[in-house]
């Protein structure tokens, strides 16, 4: 995959956004029991909460800290975006001298 980010002002272009912003805002806070600002609340985590969580099986917090600290205005990022690699697409085809799709 390639791993890119949707800042908040991008998110347009996230289907699960599209769909959900089309929710009344009334049934989405009182019948879903969601917040209007919900990509604000349950799609953001700062530094300070990975400092204050553990180490995981495979991943330890430094090496989540270390790649944050590289993302441009991590703060306004809302959704990882992943595309599969054209390699994966169906009837993709390798070729002895290069790569081409079909």
């Amino acid at each position: 995959y390639t791993i890119s980010f949707l800042y908040k002002h991008q998110l347009y272009e996230h289907a699960l956004w599209a769909a959900t912003s089309t929710i009344d805002p009334d049934a989405m806070q009182n019948w879903l029991g969601k917040a209007i600002n919900q990509e604000d609340l349950y799609c953001t985590f700062s530094s300070k909460e990975v400092y204050a969580s553990g180490d995981g099986e495979y991943v330890r917090k430094e090496e989540v800290l270390d790649i944050l600290r590289r993302i441009e205005d991590f703060g306004e990022v809302r959704m990882i975006q992943l595309k599969a690699l054209e390699m994966y697409r169906p009837g993709f085809k390798m070729v002895e001298k290069g790569v081409v799709g079909v």
